[in-house]
């Protein structure tokens, strides 16, 4: 199966996120990741990131979907 990160991230900001803030959350997880690279991935310039940042996008998108669309508290994503 073949993740749509253009669409797990376009539907958090949609939710209230902002790129810095994906970014932020991701890095404070030891997952090394910038605004830029939030951009690339959501406007499909890079189609695919590292497993890490992926997983944390997932499990953050993932948690989110789970938490009726309120903004999730800073938790580590493993």
């Amino acid at each position: 199966m073949k993740i749509n990160f253009e669409k797990i991230i376009t539907e958090l900001l949609n939710r209230g996120f902002t790129e810095q803030y994906l970014a932020d959350l991701v890095t404070s997880w030891g997952v090394d990741c910038t605004q830029p690279t939030i951009n690339r991935l959501k406007n499909g310039i890079t189609r695919m990131p590292s497993y890490e940042l992926g997983f944390c996008l997932v499990q953050l998108h993932r948690q989110n979907r789970q938490s009726d669309r309120q903004m999730i508290r800073l938790q580590h994503c493993n």
